[in-house]
C-alpha cells in the first residue's frame, strides 16, 4: 500500500487541531501538568513525524545534492528533537502519562483516518500492480 503525501500532511493538521480542541477539557478534568504533558507529547510527535516525512521526501529521489541535504536534516533532527524531549522530561514537572497520551494521539488520528477512508471507499487495501513482490 502506498501512502499518499496528502494523507500524512492532513493527518498532522488534524492531530494539531484535535490537540488544540482537547487541551482545555484535559486542563479542566486532569490539571495543568497533565495538560502540559499532553500538549508536549502531541506537538513533539507531530514535529517528529513532519521532519521524518520531510527527510524521507528528500532522501527518496536519487539526486545526490538532495541526499546530502537530507542527511544534514537527519543529523540536525535527531539530536535537537530528542534532546528537547529529554530536557522536557528531565527538568519540568509535566505528567509522563500526559506525554504518553499526547504522543499516541497522532497514531490514533492515522488509524481513524485510514479506517474512515477505507469504509467510505477512498482507500484501497489491495496491492497495486508494479509494487512489491510479484510485480
Amino acid at each position: 500500500m502506498i501512502v499518499d503525501r496528502n494523507f500524512i500532511i492532513r493527518s498532522l493538521k488534524t492531530a494539531l487541531v484535535v490537540t488544540i480542541i482537547f487541551a482545555p477539557f484535559i486542563q479542566l478534568y486532569f490539571g495543568t501538568y497533565f495538560t502540559l504533558g499532553f500538549i508536549a507529547g502531541s506537538v513533539w510527535n507531530i514535529v517528529n513525524v513532519y521532519l521524518l516525512f520531510k527527510v524521507s521526501n528528500v532522501l527518496v529521489p536519487s539526486y545526490e545534492s538532495k541526499k546530502t541535504r537530507g542527511l544534514a536534516l537527519d543529523m540536525l533532527k535527531f539530536p535537537v528533537l530528542f534532546g528537547a524531549g529529554y530536557l522536557v522530561i528531565k527538568y519540568t514537572r509535566v505528567s509522563l502519562y500526559g506525554i504518553m497520551i499526547g504522543f499516541s494521539l497522532l497514531l490514533i488520528v492515522f488509524i481513524l483516518r485510514a479506517v474512515g477512508g477505507y469504509l467510505t471507499g477512498g482507500v484501497s487495501l489491495e496491492r497495486s500492480k508494479g509494487y512489491g513482490r510479484g510485480a
